[in-house]
C-alpha cells in the first residue's frame, strides 16, 4: 500500500470452523454481516464506535468497499440462520489496506473470536490520480 489515501475492496472467500462454532443445523452454511464503523470522540465518554451506514450481508465470493479514514473499523460477524452469532472480528480498514504489499492485492486469514478463521482477499485502490496532460 502506498500513500494511504483511497479505499479497499474486500472479498469474502471462506470461513474455517472453530471449536466454538457448534452448528445446530445438519449442514454448516454460515454468512457474514459487515458493519463499517467510525471512531467518534464523545464528551465525557471518550472514543466510541458509531455505525453510520446500514449493515450489509455480502454473498461469498463477492466484494464490498470501504474508504480509508482515520478511525474507521470493519466488524465482520460470522452468523448462521436464523440469527445465530458464531464468531467475529473487528479490524481497522487501514490494517486491512496494509496487508496489500504485492501489487496492491492480498489474501489473508483473519482470526475470529472466540474461534475460527475467515479468509478474505483485499485490494487497495489509490485515489491519488495521476495528472495526464491534455494534448
Amino acid at each position: 500500500m502506498s500513500g494511504g489515501v483511497g479505499f479497499i475492496r474486500v472479498k469474502l472467500l471462506q470461513v474455517e470452523k472453530g471449536a466454538s462454532m457448534e452448528s445446530k443445523a445438519t449442514t454448516f452454511d454460515p454468512y457474514v454481516a459487515v458493519n463499517v464503523k467510525e471512531s467518534v470522540q464523545t464528551p465525557g465518554r471518550g472514543v466510541q464506535l458509531v455505525q453510520k451506514k446500514r449493515t450489509i450481508y455480502p454473498e461469498w465470493n463477492t466484494c464490498f468497499d470501504a474508504h480509508l479514514y482515520d478511525g474507521r473499523v470493519i466488524n465482520l460477524v460470522v452468523m448462521e440462520k436464523p440469527n445465530n452469532l458464531l464468531a467475529e472480528i473487528t479490524i481497522s480498514a487501514r490494517a486491512l489496506a496494509e496487508k496489500c504489499t504485492d501489487g496492491n492485492i492480498a489474501t489473508a486469514w483473519l482470526d475470529l473470536k472466540p474461534s475460527g478463521r475467515l479468509q478474505i482477499q483485499v485490494r487497495f485502490f489509490s485515489e491519488q490520480e495521476e495528472q495526464v496532460p491534455f494534448k
